[in-house]
């Protein structure tokens, strides 16, 4: 929260994901050439994505005077796990992987190894990171500010190779 005499607006976005993010795309193209998406643990993140141009939409409503103030919390229309979400990413692409569970434990045990080599392959605070649940409670920025926001398939149709 914005604890400041000075006006301002902080937006917090969940998982954005649009043509050059670098959350969701860099799975489907590891996806494309190892024909495999390692998951740590089950993928039972949760996680509720929300595509880029949505965000746009709610920085260009922030920015009149009469705006209102605050910080606002900004996530797709839908919830799912992470499995559920790299799944129907695998379908939108007409990308043929396998999804595969890695136990915690390996994947923290390889990324604190692959930390020391050159280059940021995979690190221990990424794994850190992939087990975060990125959700938000919209209902106040939508008080605020009323958009519609885009689904998850909306969203990949406006970009992604059509099947």
């Amino acid at each position: 929260m914005l604890r400041s005499r000075l006006e301002g607006v902080c937006i917090e976005p969940t998982l954005v994901f649009g043509p050059r993010d670098r959350g969701l795309n860099r799975i489907l193209t590891f996806a494309r050439r190892s024909g495999i998406v390692p998951l740590v643990g089950a993928g039972d993140e949760q996680h509720q994505p929300v595509f880029v141009d949505d965000v746009a939409a709610l920085v260009r409503r922030t920015l009149p005077s009469t705006a209102p103030e605050g910080a606002f919390a900004i996530g797709g229309p839908e919830r799912l796990s992470m499995r559920d979400l790299v799944h129907r990413a695998l379908t939108a692409a007409d990308v043929r992987a396998r999804i595969v569970s890695v136990p915690e434990r390996l994947a923290r045990t390889g990324a604190a190894l692959l930390e020391r080599l050159p280059g940021e392959v995979l690190t221990v605070s990424t794994i850190d990171f992939i087990r975060e649940d990125f959700v938000a409670d919209v209902g106040p920025t939508l008080r605020a500010f009323p958009l519609s926001l885009t689904s998850l398939e909306q969203g990949f149709r406006t970009y992604l190779p059509s099947s």
